[in-house]
């Protein structure tokens, strides 16, 4: 099922205090699309009482990863977060059973780019250069631009299921050559964008630098060196962040009996219950 919320899928009543247990079962998968949590009590009276015995598996979706920015360029450029698992909005004792899992949807990494004149003797050149953020486990998009830089790797999909894993940031790391009337320009990028998180893990930020070494040929002379300089310079001091994970459980205040707060990397739950 998809966007469970436990109030609207069974009419219950919002204006009285109820006791109301919901079994997830097991074999039973629960997921979620936007932003919408994977299991909600949703508009229950908050003096009610919600037990939840889960055998079952609860599948965030993960942010999408960053597109396009990141020194220069228009966008933030930075990781979508991930989205939660279970959200509360009273009081809740939670069962998680021996088959059961609570993952919190991980964060989207963040995109690398770079928008800038390169000062050649002679030659007008503007470099666009960029990569993508990966997807969030689960099903996060990878960035992709799609237009602005002349040079861009985009960011990878995220896998989806119980086993998913965060999709890599996009990757530019093989020289390029062209020529510019009698200059040839050769380019050596390091530009990766950031990883997206598997369940209950950020995101990560990207890296980007170029090396740009442009030279002419001259009869009886050989090769002379316009450039050989790297790019961004100074180096820069920081790229867009990655996404944050979504929460197993975000508590939002009420009273939780069963987990614990923290921060979770064990089989049946991944990411935090706070």
């Amino acid at each position: 099922t998809t966007n469970y919320n436990l109030q609207a899928a069974n009419n219950l009543p919002t204006n009285t205090p109820i006791c109301v247990v919901a079994r997830i079962a097991s074999g039973v998968t629960m997921q979620n699309t936007g932003t919408s949590p994977v299991f909600t009590s949703g508009g229950l009276h908050p003096d009610s009482r919600v037990g939840i015995l889960n055998e079952g598996d609860l599948l965030a979706r993960g942010g999408n990863g960053g597109a396009g920015s990141g020194v220069t360029g228009g966008g933030t450029g930075a990781g979508l977060p991930g989205t939660d698992a279970i959200n509360l909005t009273t009081h809740t004792h939670i069962i998680n059973g021996q088959t059961g899992r609570i993952y919190g949807g991980g964060g989207g990494g963040g995109s690398v780019g770079l928008l800038v004149n390169i000062p050649i003797p002679g030659v007008n050149f503007n470099l666009g250069i960029g990569a993508g953020g990966g997807g969030g486990a689960q099903l996060g998009q990878g960035g992709n631009l799609g237009s602005g830089f002349g040079y861009y790797a985009p960011g990878q999909n995220a896998t989806g299921g119980v086993l998913a894993t965060g999709g890599a940031g996009g990757t530019l790391n093989t020289p390029i050559s062209f020529a510019i009337t009698a200059v040839t320009i050769t380019l050596t990028p390091q530009v990766f964008g950031g990883s997206g998180g598997n369940y209950g893990v950020d995101g990560l930020p990207g890296t980007l630098t170029v090396n740009v070494l442009a030279q002419v040929t001259l009869p009886f002379v050989g090769n002379i060196t316009l450039l050989n300089q790297n790019f961004p310079n100074p180096p820069p001091t920081g790229f867009p962040a990655g996404g944050t994970a979504g929460a197993a459980v975000r508590k939002n205040g009420q009273t939780l009996i069963g987990l614990n707060n923290g921060n979770y990397q064990t089989t049946n739950i991944r990411g935090r219950v706070q």
